[in-house]
C-alpha cells in the first residue's frame, strides 16, 4: 500500500481520525501498531497514539492487549452498515440487479457516483454463474474516465463537470483507454446518444463491459448498472439483447427514485 503525504494541518484531529479510519479499511490486514500506522500515515506516534485513545473510547477500535495493536471494533461496523442502508438507492435495487443477472447469466454491479470525488463506487455485485466471469472488487473508488461503467455517468453529467474532468490529463489503463480528450468528448456523445456506454478493455484487460445510467428524481446522474463479460465469451450478436436488459435495470431503478424518462442530450 503506498504510504500517504506527510500530514500539513497540525490542527486537523478530526482530518486525521478519518484518514486513520480510513486507511485501516483499505489495508489488507486486521491489526496494525502504532508505529505502523505512523510511518504508514506520516503522523507523528504521539499523534497516532492519542487518535487511537480517542476512538478506543467512542469504541470505534479496540486495543489487544496482548500485543499492543489494535483493529476496528463493532461499533465502527454497526456505523457502517447503518450507513450503507442510507445509500441513495431503492431498497428494490438490489433486485433489480438480481433480476437483470439471471436474465442474462452474467455478473452486474452498482455504481454510486460521488460529486466530489468525481469517481464511481461500486456497492454491489451479483455474479454469474459461469464459471468464467470477472470479479469487481466492492467499496473501492474508481475512474469515471475510462471503462464502461465510467463513461456512462460521465456522459450525462453538466457539461461545466465534464470539461473541468476532460481539462485534467487522462490516465491510460489498458493500451485501449481513450486519452485524448477531443475523442472522448465524442465517445461520451455518441453514449449520450444511444443511451448506454459499451468498452472492450478499456479499464481492466479481457473485459466487455455494458453500463447505463441511473438518474435521481432531479435528472442528476447518480450511478449506473453494469454488465461485465470476459471477452473470449462475448458475441456481438448478443449485444442488443444485453444492452436492452441493462438499460431497463437502470430504468427501473431511476423510476424508482422519482426520475422521469431520460432524454438523451
Amino acid at each position: 500500500m503506498p504510504k500517504a503525504r506527510p500530514e500539513t494541518s497540525e490542527r486537523d484531529p478530526l482530518g486525521r481520525a478519518i484518514r486513520l479510519l480510513t486507511w485501516m479499511v483499505d489495508s489488507p490486514r486486521s491489526e496494525w501498531g502504532v508505529r505502523e500506522i505512523a510511518a504508514e500515515l506520516a503522523f507523528p506516534p504521539s499523534s497516532v497514539h492519542r487518535l487511537l485513545a480517542l476512538m478506543e473510547r467512542s469504541n470505534l477500535v479496540v486495543r489487544h492487549e496482548a500485543s499492543g495493536t489494535y483493529s476496528l471494533d463493532l461499533e465502527f461496523l454497526r456505523l457502517t452498515h447503518r450507513a450503507a442502508s442510507k445509500l441513495p438507492l431503492p431498497p428494490s435495487a438490489i433486485d433489480h440487479l438480481r433480476h437483470l443477472v439471471h436474465e442474462v447469466d452474467e455478473s452486474a454491479t452498482l455504481g454510486l457516483y460521488n460529486h466530489q470525488r468525481q469517481m464511481v463506487l461500486f456497492h454491489a455485485l451479483i455474479e454469474s454463474s459461469k464459471p468464467l466471469r470477472y470479479i469487481v472488487e466492492l467499496d473501492r473508488w474508481a475512474p469515471i474516465t475510462a471503462g464502461a461503467s465510467g463513461l456512462a455517468i460521465l456522459a450525462f453529467l453538466p457539461e461545466a463537470d465534464r470539461a473541468r474532468i476532460l481539462s485534467k490529463p487522462l490516465e491510460a489503463f489498458t493500451k485501449t483507454t481513450i486519452t485524448n480528450p477531443i475523442a472522448l468528448e465524442a465517445e461520451l456523445v455518441r453514449i449520450r446518444e444511444q443511451g448506454y456506454a459499451l468498452t472492450h478493455g478499456q479499464r481492466q484487460p479481457g473485459a466487455v463491459a455494458v453500463a447505463a445510467p441511473i438518474f435521481g428524481a432531479h435528472g442528476q446522474v447518480v450511478g449506473d448498472t453494469v454488465l461485465t463479460i470476459p471477452e473470449p465469451r462475448f458475441d456481438p450478436a448478443d449485444t442488443d439483447r444485453f444492452v436492452e436488459a441493462v438499460r431497463a435495470c437502470s430504468r427501473a431503478i431511476s423510476a424508482e427514485l422519482g426520475a422521469v424518462e431520460h432524454s438523451p442530450a
